[in-house]
C-alpha cells in the first residue's frame, strides 16, 4: 500500500504545501484529503501527527467531523476553567450512561415474555416451545426483575458456566437466551446485543447413536401395527418423528416411480414442502398396513410412547431420543456420498449432514441397512440402489 500521508510542492499563491493523507468519511469511504501549509517545517510537523493519528486509529478514525470538532471545542473551553474536569473519554462515557437510563424500563422477564409470545404467534412446534421455555425459566429465575440494559456479558457467560453442561448444551443456552436480546435490540430496548462479547466453548461432537441393522429389523417385527409405519418412515425416509405423525395414508405414493412420500410445508420443521424417496425396503414395510387415503398415521404421545417402549424392549434394544433419524441420516450417506441430497431428504442443512453423520458406518453395514425386509426381521437381498435419487 501506497503511503498513507505524504508531503507534496504546490504552486500556489499564499500555500508552499500540501500533506495528503488517507481518511475514511462519515459514509464509510476511504479516500484522501489535503491540508494546506506555508512552510515545510509546518507541513512536517503536521504530517509527523496524521501518521500517528493513522497508526494508532486507523483511517476509519481519523476524520473528525465539523460536530464532533465543535465539541472537542466546547469541551477544552470548559475545561479550562476546570481544574478538576474529567477527561473528554469519561464524560462520553457518562453521557452515553445516561442517555442509556431513559430508555423505557424493560427487565429480563419482560423480554423473555416478549420472545416466548414471539414463537407461539410462529406457530412452531409445542415441543420447540417447551424447550425454549425451560431453557428461558432458568435463566429468568436468576435474572427476571433486572433490566435488560444492565445485563453484562460477563455476567451472562459465568451464568452460562455454572450450569455445568457440555459444549453442545451451553450452545443451545446460549442460542436460547441470545434470541431473547436480538428481539430486545429490534425493538429498540437495546443498542446491541451482549452476546458479541461472549465466548463459546469449542464443541467436540461424538458419532450418534444409530441401530445396526438386525437391531432395528427386531424393533419393527415387534412394533404395534400402528406404530410400525411411524417407525419405517423415520427409519427409512429420514422424517422427524412429529413430521410423520402429520402425515395421511394419500401421502405416501407408492404407485409413482419411482415411489415417494409427500411433506407438504404444514407437515414440516421448516414450514418448506419437501419429498423423500421410498425405496423398496420401507414399501414392503408398509404396503400390508396402508388404510385409507384420509387415514392419519399420527398417535397420541402417551400411545406412541408405551407402544415404542414395548417394541424396543421385546427386541432387546436400549432406545435413544433421534435414534431413527440418525440412522437413517448415517446409512443413506454412506451409499449416496452426497450430503446435499441427504440433507434435502432430511429437511436439514448440507453442514450439519456432514458433521454428524459422515464415516459413522460402514459399506458392509449400509447395505445390509437397506434390506431390510419384513420377514421375521431377518435381512434379505433387494436389488436395491439406495443412492438413487427419487424423482
Amino acid at each position: 500500500m501506497s503511503n498513507q500521508v505524504t508531503i507534496l510542492p504546490v504552486k500556489h499563491a499564499r500555500y508552499s504545501f500540501k500533506v495528503s493523507f488517507r481518511e475514511t468519511n462519515s459514509a464509510g469511504a476511504v479516500g484522501r484529503r489535503f491540508r494546506y501549509f506555508e512552510t515545510k517545517s509546518e507541513a512536517d510537523s503536521f504530517a509527523r501527527e496524521k501518521s500517528v493519528e493513522l497508526q494508532n486509529h486507523g483511517t476509519r478514525h481519523a476524520t473528525v467531523e465539523d460536530n464532533e470538532r465543535a465539541g472537542l471545542i466546547r469541551y477544552r473551553e470548559w475545561a479550562a476553567t476546570r481544574p478538576d474536569a474529567p477527561t473528554i473519554a469519561t464524560l462520553i462515557e457518562r453521557a452515553i450512561a445516561a442517555h442509556e437510563s431513559e430508555r423505557p424500563a424493560y427487565s429480563v422477564a419482560q423480554a423473555i415474555a416478549d420472545r416466548l409470545d414471539a414463537v407461539a404467534k410462529r406457530k412452531l412446534s409445542p415441543r420447540h416451545l417447551a424447550d425454549l421455555r425451560a431453557r428461558l425459566g432458568r435463566f429468568e429465575a436468576d435474572f427476571g426483575p433486572q433490566q435488560i440494559s444492565t445485563v453484562k456479558p460477563a455476567a451472562i457467560e459465568a451464568w452460562l458456566h455454572r450450569l455445568g453442561v457440555g459444549g453442545e448444551t451451553w450452545r443451545n443456552y446460549a442460542k436460547a437466551i441470545g434470541s431473547v436480546f436480538t428481539l430486545a435490540v429490534k425493538r429498540g430496548y437495546l443498542l446491541a446485543s451482549p452476546f458479541a462479547g461472549i465466548d463459546r466453548p469449542k464443541v467436540t461432537r461424538q458419532a450418534p447413536s444409530i441401530l445396526a441393522p438386525r437391531q432395528l429389523a427386531a424393533v419393527l417385527t415387534a412394533s404395534a401395527p400402528e406404530l410400525r409405519p411411524l417407525l419405517v418412515l423415520q427409519a427409512f425416509c429420514g422424517l422427524r418423528r412429529a413430521e410423520a405423525g402429520r402425515l395421511a395414508w394419500s401421502h405416501i405414493h407408492f404407485e409413482a416411480s419411482p415411489p415417494y412420500v409427500e411433506l407438504p410445508s404444514s407437515v414440516t420443521k421448516t414450514n418448506r414442502r419437501r419429498t423423500c424417496e421410498l425405496p423398496p425396503c420401507a414399501a414392503a414395510w408398509l404396503q400390508p398396513l396402508a388404510g385409507l387415503p384420509s387415514a392419519s398415521l399420527g398417535l397420541t404421545e402417551t400411545i406412541y410412547r408405551n407402544r415404542l417402549q414395548d417394541a424396543a424392549a421385546d427386541a432387546g434394544v436400549t432406545w435413544e431420543n433421534n435414534v431413527l433419524r440418525h440412522s437413517f441420516g448415517t446409512y443413506r450417506l454412506a451409499v449416496t456420498k452426497n450430503a446435499a441430497q441427504v440433507a434435502e431428504e432430511m429437511g436439514n442443512s448440507p453442514a450439519i449432514v456432514r458433521t454428524h453423520y459422515a464415516n459413522v458406518t460402514s459399506p458392509e453395514q449400509a447395505a445390509e441397512y437397506w434390506r431390510i425386509l419384513p420377514e421375521a426381521g431377518h435381512a434379505s437381498v433387494l436389488p436395491f440402489d439406495a443412492g438413487q435419487k427419487a424423482g
